[in-house]
């Protein structure tokens, strides 16, 4: 097991972070970027969190296919997207550590914020032009290096599912899509894809057909025509009656002791 040993006080990262912040934000106007090239997603959540936001990372990929995609992750989680899931790259960040080589990243176009909205003075420092987290954080400290402040959803939902990039939830890109792979869907894929669905309707109905559930009246018929067969025909109740009360009286009788 490794054992981490901070090497700063948080104070002094905490401190940092806000100087840098305040200096980049001093340098240049707040003003949406005509083209998104590099894409930030700044946090420092825990390994759960952290993995409940894949379909964020995916929503991302599917808006913007040929960007470069980069999150900071606490330095124990990086090694899990050393395969770059959907062209994601890991930023190793400890707030106990110095952290040089994250300040020193090119200037990110665009930067979203998950969790806690502190974290956008972590994005504003890292010269994120433009920085989308949620509303409705109380401490205004918080939300003053953010641009644009977005709703959360009224249906309660995970936090890569709430979705502050915009548009439909349902992300198309796959894993394995990066940067240099478009997954633009053009409108042939999205008719056969329709096609498809309607097959599958169709044989969902016909399954639903030529094999329905058997009701639960189907078990009694059995019962139900034995009773009325009874009903039907009662002499055959009063021929084995008489049967039974004959051989009761063919019955031979046992002598009496003496």
């Amino acid at each position: 097991m490794t054992t981490i040993i901070a090497t700063r006080s948080r104070f002094i990262n905490q401190a940092e972070v806000v100087a840098r912040a305040i200096a980049a934000r001093a340098n240049r106007p707040r003003k949406y970027p005509a083209k998104i090239r590099r894409v930030l997603l700044a946090h420092h959540l825990l390994l759960g969190d952290t993995l409940m936001l894949t379909p964020l990372i995916a929503k991302v990929r599917e808006r913007y296919p040929d960007a470069e995609i980069s999150m900071t992750v606490p330095r124990a989680i990086a090694p899990l997207y050393s395969t770059h899931p959907y062209g994601v790259r890991a930023l190793p960040w400890d707030p106990r550590h110095a952290n040089e080589k994250l300040f020193s990243e090119s200037r990110f176009d665009l930067a979203f914020v998950a969790g806690d909205n502190r974290y956008a003075w972590l994005a504003a420092a890292m010269h994120s032009r433009w920085i989308v987290a949620f509303s409705g954080d109380p401490n205004e400290r918080k939300n003053w290096p953010i641009d644009e402040l977005r709703r959360y959803p009224d249906v309660p939902a995970a936090s890569g599912h709430a979705n502050p990039v915009g548009g439909s939830t349902t992300a198309a890109a796959s894993p394995r899509a990066g940067p240099a792979s478009s997954i633009r869907q053009t409108a042939a894929p999205a008719a056969r894809s329709a096609s498809t669905s309607s097959t599958s309707a169709a044989g969902a109905r016909s399954i639903t057909v030529t094999s329905p559930r058997t009701p639960p009246s189907a078990t009694r018929a059995p019962e139900r025509r034995t009773n009325a067969a009874a009903v039907a025909s009662p002499t055959a109740t009063t021929q084995r009656s008489r049967s039974c009360s004959h051989s009761a009286r063919q019955r031979p009788a046992w002598p009496k002791p003496t």
